[in-house]
């Protein structure tokens, strides 16, 4: 049985951990509360305050990728990459959002 889960979107705590790691911590406990993991992960959003007007920062991406490598292998999910002009909090730099699907055979 498949079951599409779209958790809620996750916020990185800057106080925590810098941008994009504590923004992929965030996601893996919401993805574990719904008895998914990474590898389940089949889409990604994330959305990112830019490094610049038209570039939002070889760190962040650089960040993300390893992120990617690290918790889901070899595995490739759609990934779209938003620059935006403000997040919910002041210090916030990073959001993710995913979709994972639970029970695929993937």
């Amino acid at each position: 049985m498949q079951r599409r889960l779209q958790p809620p979107r996750q916020q990185q705590n800057q106080r925590d951990q810098p941008g994009p790691v504590q923004a992929f911590e965030n996601v893996g406990r919401t993805l574990a509360e719904a008895g998914a993991t990474w590898r389940d992960v089949i889409s990604v959003d994330s959305y990112h305050i830019p490094g610049s007007a038209d570039f939002i920062g070889e760190v962040h991406n650089r960040v993300m990728v390893e992120q990617f490598r690290e918790r889901m292998g070899d595995r490739s999910p759609i990934w779209t990459e938003i620059g935006v002009a403000a997040l919910g909090a002041p210090k916030m730099r990073v959001e993710i959002r995913v979709t994972a699907v639970v029970g695929h055979d993937g």
